[in-house]
């Protein structure tokens, strides 16, 4: 039998199984459908269930009435204690992908009407429809243990309760065979990096960086760490220049995450170490920063470098706009 799961709506009781329907005793209410929409199945029972914000390996304390911050193992795990707050599931559809099926219904309508109705109610349908949960087995002892941060090709997550979509085309993940979290060496401990193909950028660079950022970074407020990037990050540039280079001052904004700081700056530098680029390049930071309650510090950045004295590279709209949509999910 085909498998019938399909992603929930953002705020909806969980989602995420791997299996067909509910174990026998779970409980479960379908409210009356709209006349143009499928009823949704709901799991209301707490228990342990597949992280909705697809964090691998990981298991959700779903409340009954909310995701929380608890993580599991195993969804054999017992009842934790009280949850310090709730979380917001991902839909396991990101915008890219519902992107894709809507852009192909589009196109099956102008092939039938009759086709193209039945698509496109089916897309409404992936939307609308959560899937059925797997009910958790007999409790054990607990087990919090997740991986504390995660990377693929399309996403980031730290501790599951954070993170953001990698900018999508023309960026490439750095290590091309395995997108895994790597260092960038007294900047970040574990993020996700990606920059542009040399092919597509021959004499500009674009880059960016999300993840956990690395205990020599000063910074114990979300403000002062954005200040400690842009040191740290100038630094960096420094190592690549003939001289220091010129920082313009920050201009800092709160980030699009509840909590977080933005600073975006400029840096004049004339690279003579860099790997493939040389001379004056003037470039554009965007970091935001963030402290959490607990002490973990993460941050998405951004670096967009052009030459000082040549014309705008024709695919930097595209770059730009990568980008501006990455750091738009870190909600």
């Amino acid at each position: 039998m085909p498998d019938q799961r399909q992603p929930p709506p953002e705020d909806a009781p969980p989602s995420v199984g791997d299996g067909g329907g509910p174990a026998a005793g779970t409980a479960v209410a379908s409210a009356p459908p709209p006349t143009d929409q499928p009823a949704p199945v709901v799991v209301s029972e707490p228990g342990w269930y597949h992280d909705p914000r697809g964090l691998v390996g990981a298991y959700r304390w779903w409340d009954g009435q909310a995701w929380t911050d608890w993580l599991s193992n195993s969804e054999e795990s017992g009842p934790p204690g009280e949850a310090a707050h709730s979380v917001r599931p991902n839909p396991l559809l990101g915008r890219r992908t519902r992107t894709a099926i809507g852009i192909t219904a589009a196109l099956l309508v102008g092939i039938g009407c009759v086709l193209g109705a039945l698509t496109w109610r089916g897309v409404q349908e992936i939307r609308a429809t959560p899937p059925a949960a797997l009910a958790p087995a007999e409790p054990g002892e607990p087990q919090i243990e997740a991986p504390l941060i995660t990377v693929d090709y399309s996403a980031v997550s730290v501790r599951g309760l954070w993170g953001a979509e990698v900018p999508a085309t023309p960026f490439v993940a750095y290590d091309r065979t395995d997108p895994g979290p790597i260092a960038y060496e007294g900047v970040f401990e574990a993020a996700a990096i990606g920059n542009l193909p040399a092919d597509e950028a021959p004499d500009w660079t674009a880059q960016y960086y999300i993840g956990l950022v690395d205990p020599a970074v000063p910074g114990s407020t979300s403000e002062e760490l954005a200040l400690g990037l842009q040191e740290t990050l100038g630094a960096k540039l420094a190592d690549l220049s003939a001289a220091d280079p010129s920082l313009s001052e920050p201009v800092l904004s709160p980030g699009v995450r509840s909590g977080s700081v933005l600073a975006e700056f400029d840096a004049r530098a004339e690279l003579e170490r860099a790997e493939r680029l040389e001379g004056g390049y003037i470039f554009s930071y965007r970091v935001q920063a963030e402290v959490w309650p607990d002490g973990t510090r993460t941050a998405w950045v951004s670096v967009i470098g052009v030459p000082a004295d040549g014309p705008q590279p024709v695919s930097l709209p595209e770059a730009e706009a990568a980008l501006a949509e990455s750091l738009a999910t870190t909600v």
